[in-house]
């Protein structure tokens, strides 16, 4: 379930900002190769955090280099050099944004005029490091409060109860789709009361 709900969120998330799913939902099991890349490299960052020295050498060494001097930034690694890719396409024909579905975060990035004022333009680095942040730490934590989250749930039977009972009543054909908006309408799902017994049972 944990699989499921980051392979959820790091889908969303390639999608609208880069304009290219991952489409992780696909994979056997959820078993993504980007997804099973992050677990192990997690506990990197409080490293980078607290010796800045040690996240410049591993991110800007060579591959093997890097992989060398800690083979648990793997994630890392890979990632880096899928949104080096996509980044050093794009400054190298910025008129390539304009065949993509939408809007990416790079559209915004690349014309950096708001108003009357002119922001300067970003670096390579700054673009890369906008995008590592927002595929690697969005996913994961969008999949872990909702692992945490529906744990609890099921947890409390007086609110999976509740829950089931409303999806039963409003969804009562399974095989149908549900529309987010048609979900958005349902009273105990977005009350401030299953809001709050979720939150105080994650809190505690």
């Amino acid at each position: 379930m944990s699989l499921a709900f980051r392979a959820t969120g790091l889908d969303i998330i390639t999608s609208y900002c880069f304009a290219k799913s991952n489409n992780a939902l696909d994979a056997n099991d959820f078993q993504n190769d980007i997804l099973l890349g992050m677990e192990p490299t997690i506990h990197i960052f409080w490293i980078f955090k607290h010796f800045p020295l040690v996240r410049y050498l591993i991110l800007n060494s060579p591959d093997w280099l890097a992989l060398r001097m800690s083979p648990h930034s793997k994630g890392v690694v890979d990632q880096r050099k899928q949104l080096e890719g996509q980044i050093d396409a794009i400054l190298a024909n910025p008129a390539s944004l304009e065949d993509a579905e939408h809007e990416t975060i790079y559209h915004h990035f690349l014309n950096p005029q708001t108003g009357k004022e002119h922001n300067p333009m970003p670096s390579r680095k700054a673009l890369l490091d906008e995008a590592f942040s927002l595929r690697f730490a969005g996913s994961d934590t969008v999949g872990n409060t909702c692992t945490v989250g529906i744990t609890h749930v099921l947890r409390n039977e007086h609110v999976h109860t509740t829950l089931i009972s409303e999806l039963d009543k409003f969804w009562p054909d399974r095989d149908s789709t549900m529309s987010y908006e048609n979900l958005e309408k349902l009273p105990y799902l977005v009350s401030p009361v299953f809001f709050h017994i979720c939150t105080v049972a994650v809190l505690n």
